[in-house]
């Protein structure tokens, strides 16, 4: 397992995912995305769903969350996630 999986610094979580099939991960949402704008998130959470789906693998931020990242961007964040999770009926 590891925690947190840090994308900004330079790791890539589908080429991780395929060399080492069976390892966890915890985290792995590039935290600066959410400075960004809705697109970014989207490109990042698109990242994420097909992992997800896979299972193994825990979404969030790969730290703290910015203090320069604004409620409606974080809320927009954690709105598209819940439903990439409901939407794989994971929950």
């Amino acid at each position: 397992m590891m925690c947190p999986f840090e994308r900004q610094a330079g790791n890539d979580l589908i080429e991780f995912r395929s060399k080492c099939p069976d390892f966890v991960f915890l985290r792995g949402f590039d935290k600066n995305t959410l400075i960004k704008g809705n697109d970014d998130i989207n490109k990042e959470l698109s990242i994420m769903s097909g992992l997800i789906k896979k299972g193994g693998f825990i979404p969030f931020a790969d730290h703290w969350i910015p203090h320069n990242v604004s409620w409606e961007k974080f809320k927009y964040y954690r709105n598209k996630l819940n439903n990439i999770i409901y939407d794989l009926k994971i929950l």
